[in-house]
């Protein structure tokens, strides 16, 4: 697993990152990283239900990025009042 201290790491021209999602290496203004992966910004979609992402509005589990509702749906312990 990488972390990226900043985009330009991370998009490195010489070693070129894949999009996590469909393979394909991004330019740098379609890029994005998250969960320590480099993304197309029309990539970066919930792994659940596919609904788009905004950087920074994520739910990382495993390295994946999933919207709040499938996150707490599928991942989010629930809690019981005693």
């Amino acid at each position: 697993s990488h972390s990226f201290d900043c985009m330009n790491c991370a998009l490195d021209f010489s070693d070129p990152k894949p999009c996590h999602q469909c393979g394909k290496v991004p330019f740098a203004s379609q890029a994005m990283i998250a969960c320590d992966k480099v993304w197309h910004k029309l990539c970066f979609k919930c792994k659940d239900c596919g609904s788009l992402l905004s950087k920074g509005k994520e739910n990382p589990h495993k390295g994946e990025p999933y919207c709040k509702k499938c996150y707490d749906t599928n991942f989010k312990l629930n809690k019981v009042t005693v």
